[in-house]
């Protein structure tokens, strides 16, 4: 499909490539490379002014805005944030160093695919499609006469080859594409390796405090055994303790009363009869 079939296609009507957030201008631009450029889409972005930073440089050239630069019919132009949030994607159909017209949607705010009238303000520069030769091959078109194709359908061919084309280099990208997705996929098997070499290291850690834990617990048992034990020993002796000072209370009494006793006694013996009495005691008599 052209340029100006593409135009004369959707003009006045709205286009809703991802169906999503209604009619964008990204979704505009997205159809535009999918039905007449043909190309691989280029990553998902937040804003028209990321597709500057994200398009595919093997399908364009990018080219910045210069006060004396205009873009071909066909290119894709891109504007910065001094349009609004998310800037603004357009295709490019005439215009000169001043102003130009352009294939737009959502330009102002809210229209449907139509064509507008822009000057250079905002426009961060333009995206070039490289247009790869779709000349069909000798032994292609050999091909074609053998089977009894007419090349006067040289037209539907051409855009078959491009297609062919576009078909091997979607899948070098598919190809580029896995390689990554295997590289990624390596680091992130070290990195689980790793962090599962981390936790057996923090379950160890576990063990080991578990392990000092229970070893505390029958320590700190042990202990309390020794020292019920000892405070009931304790309490024997105090029990003990108790019994022996009744017991020697009571061998005061019975002393003191045998001391007075003997004082009663000796007061009842006559003196000249103690006097004898220790006498022959100290002679040994």
């Amino acid at each position: 499909m052209t340029l100006d079939e593409f135009v004369e296609k959707y003009n006045g009507k709205g286009i809703d490539y991802d169906n999503k957030f209604s009619t964008q201008c990204t979704d505009l631009y997205r159809q535009y490379v999918k039905e007449v450029l043909g190309f691989p889409q280029s990553p998902p972005v937040e804003g028209a002014k990321d597709i500057w930073d994200t398009y595919l440089p093997e399908y364009y050239k990018r080219i910045e805005n210069t006060p004396y630069g205009v873009p071909e019919k066909g290119d894709i132009v891109i504007w910065g944030t001094k349009v609004g949030k998310y800037g603004h994607v357009a295709i490019f159909l005439e215009g000169d160093a001043k102003k130009f017209k352009s294939f737009d949607q959502n330009y102002p705010t809210g229209t449907l695919c139509h064509i507008q009238e822009h000057t250079y303000t905002g426009v961060l520069g333009w995206l070039k499609p490289i247009i790869k030769s779709m000349e069909i091959p000798e032994w292609f078109k050999t091909l074609l006469q053998e089977r009894g194709l007419s090349l006067d359908r040289e037209g539907e061919f051409r855009a078959f080859w491009q297609k062919a084309i576009n078909y091997d280099d979607d899948i070098r990208q598919l190809q580029e594409q896995v390689k990554t997705a295997n590289e990624t996929l390596s680091q992130k098997t070290i990195e689980v390796s790793m962090q599962m070499d981390k936790i057996q290291q923090l379950q160890n850690k576990v063990d080991e405090l578990n392990e000092l834990y229970n070893k505390t617990k029958q320590e700190r048992d042990d202990f309390e055994w020794q020292a019920r034990n000892a405070t009931n020993n304790l309490e024997n002796l105090q029990e003990q303790l108790q019994k022996q000072e009744v017991e020697l209370q009571d061998a005061r009494k019975k002393l003191e009363q045998l001391q007075d006793d003997n004082i009663d006694v000796l007061n009842k013996i006559p003196l000249s009869e103690l006097i004898t009495a220790i006498t022959m005691r100290i002679l040994g008599r």
